[in-house]
């Protein structure tokens, strides 16, 4: 009776998400954001892979090209402007797939078929999944492969299969491949399984331990290799994502200021770098908010420019970069920009070490705004898609979902604890330490790189996992209450 229950329970919310994810294709219209955002950066690495007219000689090796080989696939199949409105439709079912899994991710932590309906109808109905939905980038991609991934993990934790195993290191690969920001993800993934079996090693077998990291490891290793090969091919370079594509030459140049002090070498610069942040700061002055922005209100502001650079040091070096190139009698093409980074490692080095406090001040920056919420609209005067929603609507979801990351974050590491301080029964707990460690990899990566804002954007993929651990937590606490309840009555 109990799993016919569920079996209905599951069938009723496929019905629902499906029947929303349908609805979203035909209420809103693709929106590609060619004017800015990696759009057409993925467009041309998708003609460049399949070889298609308006390629450019750009070396896009650094960017993850899972989905620009989607992309190239969807335009080859559908052709111009069709192949946007299909991607739409793959991205909402991609959604729906992903509701799908953190049903089931709930149902198997809470064993709870109304925690699993929660869950699954909040990430549904999560306007910023909406957003990214009707946006042609990599983010709803890489939301469905990290879900699965959670999925895989957690039953091979269950069941112990080493085919699932196998699939959760092949599907984190092609995660990597979608976005590069997740390469440290397998070792998250080794990280929770070592320490849950180096706390309760009498009932975790050492030898099936060892063996499902293995074949992990293989599934993660088999994929991103397929990607390195072809660098090897093309550019002569068995690498997954090109050395001179690091961090410094984005992180530094957001604490340059008019304090610093330079050898001759490197006095021409130090001053375009100067010049180029003049240029966005006035560009920043005259910077209008989304009507979602929390921005506007003072408190809110003065906390967030408290921490936050001036300028975006992505945005210095990209700026700056065509007169650097010319600086130093360089063309703009791929080996130019590896020279000139090159050239440029040591001023970095020095500025860095001049600016150690900066540096580390944008570390914690960081790190608090990978607990930012993502606005679920655009910059665009035009009422389309989720813009033509009054602002309270936007603001408030914003703050409740807010308030949900942290609290989720939060009550992590209480249950961490808690879960330590029963070693016992710590190879139970192993599904809670991965799914954790799974969401705390975002703030800590995004921490130790410290190189861009917009580090909320990267943990994007892993919102309706933590929508799914919220709701756990909070059915874990009731579950805990009501049987110490039951005890109390027991005794009395």
């Amino acid at each position: 009776m109990r799993k016919n229950s569920i079996s209905v329970n599951f069938r009723i919310f496929a019905l629902i998400s499906g029947a929303v994810c349908l609805a979203y294709c035909l209420l809103f219209r693709p929106i590609s954001h060619e004017a800015q955002g990696d759009f057409p950066a993925y467009l041309d690495l998708a003609r460049q892979i399949f070889n298609m007219p308006g390629a450019t000689d750009t070396d896009l090796s650094h960017r993850s090209p899972l989905y620009s080989i989607v992309l190239g696939l969807f335009l080859l199949v559908f052709g111009e402007p069709h192949y946007l409105t299909a991607l739409l439709v793959l991205q909402y079912a991609l959604i729906f797939a992903s509701s799908i899994l953190i049903y089931r991710i709930t149902r198997r932590l809470t064993e709870s078929n109304m925690a699993a309906m929660i869950a699954g109808l909040a990430g549904i109905f999560n306007l910023t999944v909406i957003f990214f939905g009707f946006m042609i980038l990599s983010e709803t991609l890489a939301l469905f492969l990290f879900t699965l991934m959670a999925w895989l993990l957690l039953r091979h934790s269950h069941a112990g299969s080493p085919w699932l195993i196998m699939l959760a290191g092949l599907t984190a690969g092609m995660l990597i491949l979608t976005r590069f920001n997740m390469i440290g993800i397998p070792v998250v993934v080794v990280a929770m399984v070592v320490v849950a079996a180096a706390v309760d090693g009498r009932r975790m077998r050492l030898s099936r331990v060892s063996g499902g990291i293995v074949l992990f490891i293989a599934g993660v290793v088999f994929i991103t290799g397929l990607w390195a090969l072809r660098n090897y091919i093309i550019f002569d370079r068995f690498e997954l994502i090109p050395k001179h594509h690091t961090g410094q030459r984005w992180g530094v140049p957001a604490t340059i200021d008019e304090n610093n002090t330079v050898g001759a070498e490197y006095k021409e610069v130090y001053e375009i770098f100067l010049r180029t942040r003049q240029e966005l700061l006035e560009k920043e002055n005259q910077k209008v908010y989304r009507k979602s922005s929390l921005l506007e209100h003072g408190l809110i502001r003065k906390i967030n420019d408290s921490f936050r650079p001036e300028v975006s040091g992505y945005f210095m070096y990209r700026d700056a970069e065509d007169e650097l190139l010319a600086l130093y009698g360089l063309e703009k093409n791929p080996e130019s920009v590896r020279i000139l980074n090159e050239k440029l490692k040591p001023y970095y080095e020095e500025i860095a070490k001049q600016n150690r406090g900066k540096i580390n001040r944008l570390r914690v920056y960081s790190f608090l705004y990978s607990f930012k919420h993502i606005s679920p609209t655009l910059p665009m005067e035009e009422p389309v898609n989720l813009n033509v929603l009054p602002s309270f609507i936007l603001k408030a979801f914003k703050i409740l979902f807010i308030l949900m990351v942290v609290l989720t974050y939060s009550g992590s590491v209480v249950h961490i604890i808690w879960m330590i301080s029963r070693r016992g029964r710590l190879r139970e707990a192993l599904p809670w330490l991965i799914m954790y460690g799974l969401i705390w990899y975002f703030p800590l990566a995004n921490t130790y790189a410290n190189v861009l804002g917009d580090a909320n954007r990267f943990r994007y993929p892993a919102d309706i996992l933590i929508t799914g651990l919220f709701i756990s937590l909070i059915f874990l606490v009731r579950q805990m209450i009501f049987t110490r309840n039951e005890r109390t009555a027991t005794v009395d």
